[in-house]
């Protein structure tokens, strides 16, 4: 579904802003006739603005799900639909898909890896935790090609639960 949802902003809405930017700047800033630069040089800003806002989105969305289930975050790191949020005050963490993911408190954690695997040209970056919990002994947290954000949480997650 994530890569539904990539691929149709990439697309179909993406392609929308700009040619609505392009033809609205070019028309706009011409007086009369149609001016390519500013037409141009409008377009890619709305775009990148686009792309900043919709990132933004997808972090307050997430964020917004883990507060609705008792946690208040201190640290968020997400990546798309899938992600780690630590309240480090009431020792509780929320990982996993904001539709599939789980609560734990720290005292449930066991231990925590992080894991490199390549998928095709790209790397997959993974955060696993492993439970005391019989029914759910591992939970995987994917951060696709992004490294830092995965080494970011790990740091964080490792810090909160006190880990060495």
């Amino acid at each position: 579904m994530v890569v539904l949802k990539l691929l149709f902003k990439i697309f179909v809405i993406l392609p929308i802003v700009a040619l609505s930017t392009f033809t609205a700047g070019g028309y706009v800033a011409g007086g009369g006739d149609f001016n390519w630069w500013v037409a141009i040089i409008a377009s890619l800003i709305a775009s990148i603005a686009y792309m900043i806002w919709d990132g933004k989105q997808e972090q307050a969305r997430f964020t917004k799900h883990a507060c609705s289930l008792g946690i208040k975050p201190e640290y968020v790191a997400s990546f798309a639909d899938n992600g780690i949020a630590i309240d480090k005050t009431n020792e509780k963490l929320f990982a996993g898909d904001i539709n599939t993911g789980k609560v734990f408190e720290f005292e449930e954690i066991s231990s925590i890896e992080s894991e490199d695997y390549p998928l095709g040209n790209q790397m997959k970056y993974m955060i696993k935790i492993n439970t005391k919990n019989f029914n759910l002994p591992q939970l995987t947290i994917g951060f696709a090609g992004n490294r830092g954000i995965r080494e970011q949480a790990y740091a964080k997650l490792r810090a909160a639960l006190n880990f060495s």
